[in-house]
């Protein structure tokens, strides 16, 4: 559960920074950041397992933080 609120928190900062980005765009900004972060710290932001998706890496998780920031009201992604 603490990896749902830690992704939440990662997408709105992208989000944020990157205005009308595609979940394809943001599964890859995600990864980046995370990967980026355990380059440097040797630790992730999210701590999120990444599975190979169809269009690239995505972490697991992301579609129940990305649903319930749709029900919250704080995005909407296309």
């Amino acid at each position: 559960m603490e990896t749902v609120v830690k992704l939440k928190e990662l997408t709105l900062y992208i989000i944020s920074k990157c205005p009308g980005i595609d979940r394809l765009r943001l599964s890859l900004y995600l990864f980046m950041s995370d990967f980026g972060s355990y380059a440097e710290s040797g630790k992730s932001i999210t701590d999120a397992v990444y599975i190979h998706g169809s269009d690239g890496p995505e972490p697991r998780g992301l579609d129940e933080a990305i649903k319930e920031l749709e029900k919250e009201g704080r995005i909407e992604i296309e």
